[in-house]
């Protein structure tokens, strides 16, 4: 399920993915807008524009694709021969676990009763 690439910014914040899985995550957002959930930096640019490795930036896609944050497609061309293609994705488990009817099944609790008053 694609949707809202600031939702899914936020929803990835809440979760236990690696903070550099996250911090990747927040790179590629940069390079998303609101009417397109895809881009398609180098891991050459994502190393040098965030200042990790490029085998960190490898090892932390992983997880955002296996959990289905990430819909990566590899493809042949640009610079060094395969541009990757990134499109966010908020993965069906995440909407099942944490929304039904469209509003948070984990809401933040209202008070019920108000707090008595006391003069100063």
């Amino acid at each position: 399920m694609t949707t809202s690439i600031i939702d899914w910014l936020e929803a990835i914040w809440k979760t236990d993915l690696p903070s550099n899985s996250k911090y990747v995550a927040a790179y590629l957002r940069t390079y998303m807008n609101a009417k397109r959930d895809l881009c398609w930096p180098s891991v050459g640019r994502i190393s040098k524009e965030t200042g990790l490795s490029e085998q960190t930036v490898r090892t932390h896609i992983k997880p955002l694709e296996t959990a289905e944050w990430l819909v990566v497609t590899r493809t042949k061309g640009g610079h060094s021969g395969t541009t990757n293609r990134y499109l966010a994705n908020i993965p069906d488990w995440f909407m099942d676990e944490n929304f039904s009817g469209g509003k948070s099944v984990d809401p933040t609790p209202l008070t019920t009763t108000p707090l008595p008053f006391q003069s100063l």
